[in-house]
């Protein structure tokens, strides 16, 4: 009886060892047959806010008053799903709303995501670009303030380097001086032992 209960005990676990992977398989095969994100999800020339994320369904972002329609780019995680856009031909000025359904492969699982669109007035408009004019302004100085900083410490730094470069031409000068007058002062010790003992013969 022992070694029957033993047996039955041993089979049920390699049972379940072996039945282990398949379900972690399997576990990832549903995900993936109930996945519902998205890859991608952008607007051609347009920036959304906040920049997308699948944990994020609702976005907005603002255009121009002459713009009528949007190119919008949206990709699943799973290329088995479907992603569906409703939107109308011609936005309207004003606020807009684009709806984009991502339903997974199962046909089960649908998830929604938002952009809302404002198409400003001419009126937004007009005031948006005297923004506009007004912060290019801004950056074209703080551009040629920027500019004028950095070639005065280019400036700087070459007056630095020419007045070292002098320095230390000088400095070699002196060293070549110094070096040819040492060999003067022994050549002329050299000629004058060199007299001495010629005298001193005679």
């Amino acid at each position: 009886m022992k070694k029957i209960f033993y047996f039955i005990v041993t089979f049920i676990f390699i049972q379940i060892f072996i039945s282990i992977p398949a379900l972690g398989v399997e576990s990832e095969e549903i995900k993936e047959l109930e996945n519902t994100n998205l890859e991608t999800l952008a607007i051609e020339d347009v920036y959304l806010y906040p920049p997308f994320s699948n944990e994020i369904t609702e976005y907005n972002t603002e255009i121009s008053n002459d713009i009528n329609n949007l190119n919008i780019l949206a990709i699943p995680e799973n290329e088995n799903a479907t992603v569906k856009i409703e939107k109308e031909d011609t936005l309207k000025v004003g606020d807009n709303i684009i709806t984009i359904y991502v339903t997974a492969q199962d046909g089960k699982n649908t998830k929604q995501f938002n952009i809302n669109v404002h198409k400003r007035t001419n009126e937004e408009e007009t005031k948006y670009e005297e923004e506009q004019s007004k912060m290019d302004v801004k950056l074209n100085e703080a551009y040629k303030i920027e500019k004028l900083k950095t070639n005065g410490e280019s400036t700087y730094e070459s007056e630095r380097l020419i007045n070292y470069n002098a320095k230390d031409k000088i400095g070699k000068n002196i060293n070549i001086f110094v070096l040819i007058l040492v060999i003067i002062i022994i050549i002329s010790i050299l000629l004058y032992t060199k007299y001495k003992r010629k005298n001193k013969n005679k």
